[in-house]
Order: structure tokens, then C-alpha cells, then sequence
């Protein structure tokens, strides 16, 4: 086995017949990490940092066998998804033991949940997507090219690559882009703080299959999740005494080795990690380009309109291209007066300043033509009311992937619930999909600028009715908290796969009953009685007795349960 035996007595044991030291071969139950691919410690544990590795000295212990295979469940001391010891194939136990802490470690990672900007030093970095050039004469990066920074501007940086021929090439790069070479964060299979809901959601997106995984991090833990067929495994990764395990059996010394370990066999997992989660959603851009960063007027001239995308609340909306490089969504808005044009840059530009991963990125404005338009990031899946009619006449989406449409929202919402933003529009038409069904909300606060004589009651009337806390019609008020009564609504859309709400009242018969004292809506009859009960908490007739966007998250989220998948 290419072992070399020793006779050392153990401090946990008896004598026996161990290793002080395994042959790192293909039979060998440790492997060495990559080099320089110590990740960063999670608060709350010894190793702290990318510094000085961690010296850690391997026992391994031989033990008997019978039989071997994958326990689905409760079977393991340290992820019940494994197969315990006793029935493993020629297993060999890894008792990792600090040798001495390292010398100079790095401050411990932010908590997870709070957002940093990301910092970059001079070393050599790793573009983690491609890039095009933005103007004439830049240089277009190709995914994993090794950069080095040389300047900043604000979220974007100047890099160069050395082309061995000549001065060497340079261009600006949105800062998100980019990893330091050799870092965990430059690893195509780790997708840093996300939900255990995303890394299903994106495992179960082609052209994934069996076998695919990613690592990701949540509440001071690490986590490996693995697809199978239809379904996705989620084991937490234990972090002690500098070593990184999921049973203590094999322990490495960095979750590069740990990966490499069970991507050439499953030793327990439900399947042998093939390739690394695809990726398909890019960062969006944090501005047009880099001159751009303090624009937000632009000349129409530098947008092209492609093709027609559809027709909103305020016009029409186009896919098109600005300065012949970047795609874009153009949406057309039917204002005309001076003064609304004025209040409406005014708007944009608090729309402008927003920034969150659930937000649509609004890029910039054109005032100086008729009819004024706004320009804004592209999402290529379209509208999430036509993503769930194409699922309507099937209804085969789990409830788990309906309410964490809901509970993206809520993150989205209670972000400008917190910047004391309000939306006014709040539906499914609303809602933008990426490649990788992570939801952006769009149009946000434009609905003020629509003139207010087009508040039709017909049954084709473009303004969304049906959606409209009961304060609006009879004080003309808006609040987070008629935004809360809309996303009650827009619940309704998501269970009833993008039907239009109380199809048996018309517009006239729904504003005469949020008029009546007392008056009040009903969740559909076949809605599952818990989310029933929060559409109830948000049409409650008195404003400040609905809850919050951050409420209404925590319960979707408790909805959101996962005894099936996880393994810990």
C-alpha cells in the first residue's frame, strides 16, 4: 500500500502498526494541497488566514473491512450521509494533530452576511471571467489569465499582461473580476457566502449532471454540495486544528486537497465529485465603462437598439448595445412635461446609487430625445411571470424553488425598505431572471412618473390594479408597506404559476372592495396553508401591522426546508 510502518505508541492509543508519515501515491488516503491554496479560516476556529501554512503531523491507523456502498442517512459521526467506518473498503484513520500555530497570521474573514469591498493587492492576479475591451484600442481578457494591478479607480482597476513581445498590454477591469492567483477564491468549484438554496438552484442548471459540485460558505461553516440526478447533497466541511474534513478519517490540510481527494473516488460521498458547478451568470459591470463611473447622462448616440423585447407599464423595451460592446436592456418612458423629465433624473439618479445583488443595475438615462429612455442591465431569461406561464400547463416546479423566488425578492425589497426606497409596481412582470434563476427587481420607483389620468379602471388598463394596497386609492399614499401588500399579490402569481390575480373580481369590483371597511383579499383556495398565512400578513387592512421585507424573508426562509439534501 506503500505505507512505511512504524512502532510509535500513539497518545490516543495503544501500540500499533501506523504511519508516520503516508507515500503520497494514488493509494495514499492523504493528499498534498496545491500550492499556495490555503483558504482563509471562518471566525471561530484555530487556523486563522492565508499566512504561514499550518504544520500538521497525519496518523493513520489500519483497520479491518467488510463491505462497501453509500448510507443515505444518520450513519456517521461526523456527516451522517457517510458510511461508517467499520464498513468501509481498506479504510485508514487521520488524526490530525497541531504541531505549532502559524507564525504570523492574517485577520480573521468578515462574518458572513456582510458585504466588503473587495481588495485586491498588487500580486499576481487571476481573471476569474472574460472580458471585451470597452473602447477602441483596450485589451480583451480572457478567462484565467494571470493580470497584474497597477492602478485603481473606484470599482474598477487597471491591470496589465505581459505579452513577452513589446510594452506590455493594459485596460481597466471591473474589480469583481478578478482573484488572486492562487487563492481559494480563484477556484473555479468555490462560490464564496452564498445560501444552501442558491447552490441547489445553480447545481440543477444545465449543462450540469451527476456529479458536479461547488464549496460555498455560510455561517461560519463550509460547505460541499453535490448534484445527483435530480437532487443535490449538502455536507458541511469541519474545520479543526488547521485541518479540513468531512469525516475524521481523512483530514486534509487545505480544501483544494480535500476536493482533489473525493474527485478521484466517493469514499462515502453519493457520488465522486466530477467537474466544478458552470458558472453562467457574469458580474454585472458597476458602471458602462470606467470614464463612466460619475455618468449618468449619456449621448443617444452611443446606444443601438437591436431588437424589440416587448412592451412595459411605460413603454417600450428594446435589447440593444452601448458604444458596440456592451449589451444592454433600453426601456422607453412616455414623459414628457419638463418638470417630470427633471424629477425623473433626479430619481434616477437615487436609482443610480443603489447597488445589490437583487436590484436591476440602472446604468444611465437619455433626456435629450422623445421619448426618454433609461438603460439598464440585460437579463436574458426575461420577466419571471413569463418564466412561470412556460411552467403553468406542467406546474412541475418544486414549492421549494417557488418560495425562494419569494424569498429573493424579500432580500431585494428589504434592501430598499433599509435605504427608505419605496417601489410602487411590485409584480412577477417586474421581476428579471438571470441565466441562473437569480431574481433582480426592476423598475423600481418609476411608476410615479406615469401621468396620473392613466390610472384606468378597464380590464386592459396597463397600471397594476390588482396589486394596490388599500391607502393608495384612499390617500394616494405609498409606503414600504403598500409594497409589502403587492408582494402579497405577487405571492399570488408565484403559486398560481403567473395567473392574474382574483380572476372572478374585476378592476372596479377590487377598488370598491379595498374601499369598503374591512375590505380585504383571499389567497387562492389551493395555495399550501403556510404561505397562505403570510399573503394574510402582508393584506392586512392597517398599514403599520404588515410586516417587514426582512420579516417576510425569515418566514419564507423557515418554508425553505431541507431534511432531504443535507448531510451533516
Amino acid at each position: 500500500m506503500g505505507l512505511r510502518v512504524c512502532k510509535r505508541i500513539c497518545p490516543c492509543c495503544p501500540p500499533c502498526q501506523g504511519t508516520e508519515q503516508p507515500d503520497r501515491g494514488p493509494s495514499s488516503k492523504f493528499y498534498p494541497p496545491p500550492a499556495g491554496n490555503l483558504p482563509p479560516s471562518l471566525p471561530g476556529t484555530r487556523g486563522k488566514g492565508q499566512g504561514t501554512p499550518q504544520v500538521t503531523r497525519y496518523k493513520m491507523h489500519l483497520t479491518g473491512t467488510s463491505g462497501q456502498g453509500w448510507a443515505p442517512s444518520g450513519q456517521g459521526k461526523e456527516n451522517p450521509g457517510f458510511v461508517p467506518q467499520d464498513e468501509l473498503d481498506n479504510p485508514m484513520r487521520m488524526e490530525p494533530q497541531l504541531i505549532h500555530e502559524p507564525q504570523h497570521p492574517s485577520p480573521e474573514q468578515p462574518s458572513v452576511g456582510v458585504l466588503h469591498p473587495k481588495q485586491l493587492s498588487r500580486a499576481a492576479k487571476v481573471s476569474m471571467y472574460s472580458y471585451t475591451a470597452r473602447s477602441p484600442g483596450g485589451m480583451d481578457v480572457q478567462r484565467g489569465d494571470r493580470l497584474e494591478v497597477i492602478g485603481t479607480k473606484g470599482p474598477w482597476v487597471l491591470v496589465q499582461r505581459e505579452t513577452g513581445r513589446g510594452p506590455a498590454q493594459t485596460c481597466y477591469i471591473p474589480k469583481s473580476f478578478l482573484a488572486d492567483a492562487g487563492s481559494l477564491e480563484a477556484e473555479d468549484w468555490y462560490f464564496g457566502g452564498i445560501r444552501r438554496m442558491d447552490a441547489k438552484r445553480f447545481l440543477l442548471q444545465e449543462p450540469n449532471g451527476s456529479g458536479s459540485f461547488l464549496v460555498w460558505h455560510s455561517d461560519a461553516s463550509y460547505w460541499l454540495s453535490v448534484r445527483v440526478e435530480q437532487t443535490v447533497r449538502h455536507y458541511r466541511i469541519t474545520q479543526a486544528q488547521g485541518a479540513y474534513y468531512l469525516v475524521e478519517r481523512a483530514a486534509f490540510r487545505t480544501l483544494g486537497a480535500l476536493v482533489l481527494y473525493y474527485q478521484q473516488q466517493s469514499d462515502g460521498l453519493c457520488t465522486r465529485l466530477g467537474k466544478p458547478c458552470v458558472w453562467l451568470d457574469v458580474p454585472r459591470m458597476p458602471s458602462l465603462c470606467h470614464t463612466a463611473v460619475d455618468q449618468l447622462e449619456i449621448s443617444p448616440n452611443s446606444i443601438e437598439r437591436i431588437r424589440k423585447l416587448g412592451r412595459g407599464s411605460f413603454g417600450l423595451v428594446w435589447l440593444g448595445k452601448w458604444n458596440g460592446t456592451t449589451q444592454v436592456a433600453i426601456k422607453e418612458l412616455q414623459v414628457t412635461a419638463q418638470s417630470l423629465q427633471k424629477s425623473l433624473y433626479g430619481e434616477a439618479d437615487t436609482m443610480w446609487k443603489l447597488s445589490h445583488e437583487r436590484l436591476l443595475k440602472l446604468y444611465a438615462v437619455c433626456l435629450q430625445v422623445s421619448p426618454v429612455f433609461i438603460v439598464t442591465e440585460y437579463m436574458e431569461r426575461g420577466t419571471l411571470k413569463r418564466y412561470l406561464r412556460d411552467h403553468q400547463q406542467n406546474r412541475n416546479l418544486e414549492l421549494q424553488q417557488l418560495m425562494d423566488f419569494a424569498a429573493q425578492i424579500c432580500q431585494g425589497m428589504g434592501y430598499m425598505e433599509q435605504n427608505l426606497c419605496v417601489h410602487r409596481d411590485l409584480r412577477a412582470e417586474n421581476i428579471l431572471l438571470s441565466a441562473m434563476l437569480s431574481c433582480k427587481i426592476g423598475d423600481f420607483g418609476l411608476a410615479r412618473f406615469m401621468d396620473s389620468s392613466s390610472i384606468a379602471m378597464s380590464a386592459d388598463a396597463r397600471i397594476p390594479i390588482k396589486w394596490m394596497a388599500p391607502e393608495v386609492f384612499s390617500e394616494q399614499r405609498y409606503s414600504s408597506k403598500s409594497d409589502v401588500w403587492s408582494f402579497g399579490v405577487l405571492l399570488v402569481e408565484i403559486v398560481t404559476y403567473g395567473k392574474m390575480p382574483f380572476p372572478e373580481i374585476t378592476n372596479e369590483q377590487y377598488v370598491r372592495e379595498m374601499l369598503r371597511e374591512g375590505g380585504t383579499l383571499q389567497p387562492p383556495r389551493d395555495a399550501p396553508d403556510n404561505v397562505s398565512y403570510i399573503m394574510n400578513m402582508c393584506w392586512r387592512r392597517a398599514a403599520p401591522t404588515r410586516p417587514t421585507f426582512a420579516e417576510l424573508e425569515r418566514l419564507i426562509m423557515d418554508l425553505l426546508t431541507f431534511s432531504e439534501d443535507v448531510v451533516q
